[in-house]
């Protein structure tokens, strides 16, 4: 029987242990993007092509018809200005349009998109937030993902050919991360901690996010592809639990053994303070997170020890 095809766009974080998760479920998986840490730790079988995303034309042919394409591609990220917006919108936007229209004409399977659930829905007062909550972004990167997202339902309300799904994914961490990139609270804090280094912290301790472990994204993203049977839809993807700072903090003190300093720094952007999600309709699929915060961060001082 002929594999599935999986088009994986960013060879980054999310996107190489998608990657590797895919290969392992007996997926023909083609990553795209540029060279990164991440590459060199892909399966031997995974075929990498490198490429600048914001050339379409230039890796078109590598999206095979009735495939699956997951974007999991971040050209800027939170902490990017207003006065950042003219160069996003002249290079990730276009490119994005012209993505989807050649995914569009190649009839692939589905479109996975992940999108930012720490971003899209701004600051709320809502415990747990549900996919039907106002999109109201507080940053352009916020901005731009609402903007795809409803690009790509427009997309699809035009055409027959076109389906997509969107993952508003949380708080991602734990697996492999570069070292060397300022990337995910729950990594920088322990290393940190495992360095004797203070903390800068530019949020208070009482913010509380929604982390997820990078094993249940995996398993979550899985189940969506394999279950979702509308033509469009959007998912919540999180533990579907706040948590605080000042926990994470503690936990990590516990599982390091060591006290962390830290030092407070005042917030140059808008702040989102809570930001936990409402997980029923992945629940309804059948998943179940396995790690509570606490062996999520466990495991991962003792990957980073």
């Amino acid at each position: 029987m002929k594999k599935e095809t999986y088009v994986i766009l960013g060879c980054g974080y999310l996107g190489y242990h998608l990657a590797n998760y895919f290969h392992d479920e007996n997926k023909d998986v083609r990553i795209i993007g540029k060279s990164s840490y991440y590459v060199d730790k892909l399966h031997p079988s995974i075929t990498f092509y490198e490429a600048n995303l914001f050339n379409v034309e230039d890796y078109e042919d590598v999206i095979p018809a009735n495939s699956i394409v997951i974007h999991a591609v971040n050209h800027i990220n939170s902490t990017n200005s207003f006065i950042d917006l003219e160069y996003d919108l002249q290079s990730n936007y276009t490119s994005f349009i012209k993505l989807i229209n050649v995914c569009e004409r190649k009839e692939v399977r589905k479109f996975v998109f992940i999108s930012s659930a720490g971003t899209v829905y701004g600051d709320t007062q809502v415990s747990l937030i549900q996919e039907s909550h106002p999109l109201r972004p507080v940053n352009i990167y916020g901005l731009q993902k609402v903007y795809f997202e409803n690009l790509l339902r427009i997309k699809m309300l035009e055409s027959n050919e076109f389906h997509y799904v969107v993952l508003r994914v949380s708080n991602p961490y734990g697996g492999q991360q570069d070292p060397l990139k300022k990337q995910g609270i729950i990594p920088i804090m322990i290393n940190k901690a495992l360095s004797g280094e203070a903390i800068e912290l530019w949020v208070s301790q009482n913010t509380v996010r929604d982390f997820i472990f990078i094993n249940d994204f995996l398993k979550a993203t899985d189940l969506i592809i394999k279950k979702t049977k509308s033509r469009g839809d959007e998912f919540n993807v999180g533990s579907g639990q706040g948590n605080s700072l000042a926990k994470a903090i503690d936990l990590i003190e516990e599982a390091t053994g060591r006290k962390i300093e830290v030092v407070h720094k005042a917030a140059c952007t808008a702040t989102i303070h809570s930001n936990a999600l409402n997980i029923s309709k992945i629940r309804e699929m059948g998943f179940i997170p396995r790690y509570s915060l606490k062996e999520g961060i466990d495991q991962l001082v003792n990957q980073m020890a």
